[in-house]
């Protein structure tokens, strides 16, 4: 891939995670480790994206988005936003059932636009995250460097528990071997 080719047009990136989320299996696997292992879907995406293109992050480039524009934003404006729509699926009795579902679908519709925004974060951190590393990006088969962005991301998380299972899905599920 060229770095500052698609990092131009960040919209590669969410119309990737657009197709991918929609294919069977995606979206309830990435939810499961959002909310079960505290994965960032976005970055759990951009480790995928990056792996489809060839390119193979370390726990370094990880941690920069981690710690940088795009985690801050994941933070501070999307997690909670995310729970704000979450809590809104109950809402009290006393609250017009039809008005409250009528914000918490506005909420839904700001919190993609959240994401996003984190997105173009995170495909505007990309030439950043290569330029402090000798060389230009190696050409890694898709698969195995999807599989190990995502590893690596996990690894940062100090995640213990084994979630070879669901990522081997989303491997699978959403990373083309023929483009």
């Amino acid at each position: 891939m060229a770095i500052e080719e698609d990092v131009h047009n960040a919209s590669g990136f969410w119309h990737f995670s657009l197709d991918r989320y929609s294919r069977p299996k995606v979206s309830a696997t990435c939810l499961q480790l959002q909310d079960k292992a505290g994965l960032d879907v976005n970055l759990l995406l951009f480790c995928l994206w990056c792996g489809q293109n060839c390119l193979l992050l370390n726990s370094r480039q990880i941690r920069h988005l981690l710690d940088g524009d795009a985690g801050h934003w994941h933070q501070e404006v999307v997690k909670p936003l995310r729970a704000a729509r979450r809590a809104m699926k109950s809402p009290p009795p006393a609250l017009p059932t039809e008005d409250s579902e009528t914000l918490r679908s506005e909420l839904k519709r700001v919190e993609i636009e959240a994401e996003r925004l984190e997105q173009f974060a995170l495909a505007g951190a990309l030439p950043a995250l290569f330029s402090k590393e000798k060389g230009k990006p190696a050409n890694h088969p898709p698969k195995p460097a999807a599989m190990q962005n995502v590893l690596t991301y996990l690894s940062c998380l100090n995640q213990k528990t084994n979630w070879q299972r669901e990522l081997g899905i989303l491997v699978d599920t959403t990373i083309d071997t023929e483009q």
